[in-house]
């Protein structure tokens, strides 16, 4: 099943078209916590341009699989604002009691 995956978040990426990304972009606002989480990782691994803004709100989603994940994509970013919203998105009350849990 992973291998599905993974081929099938290749084959998102490496596709082209703005619907690609509007449909992502609905997916990573509105699907299931896994679904949201993946399509975050997409539109950032496509580059688009409403990834960055979904991918910060994300980082203080409700859903703390989201917002771990979110979080995980500042954490990794290669764009030198990530470390500051990854810092930004760690000192969030809801994100101190998950690591406080764990």
């Amino acid at each position: 099943a992973e291998a599905v995956r993974s081929r099938v978040r290749g084959l998102l990426v490496a596709s082209t078209g703005a619907e690609i990304d509007a449909t992502l972009a609905e997916a990573a606002a509105q699907g299931t916590p896994a679904i949201r989480a993946g399509a975050l990782q997409v539109l950032l691994a496509r580059d688009a341009a409403k990834a960055r803004p979904l991918v910060v709100a994300a980082a203080s989603d409700g859903d703390a699989a989201v917002r771990s994940a979110a979080i995980g994509l500042l954490a990794a970013g290669s764009d030198p604002a990530d470390e500051a919203l990854f810092l930004a998105a760690l000192e969030q009350p809801e994100v101190q009691v998950a690591a406080a849990e764990a």
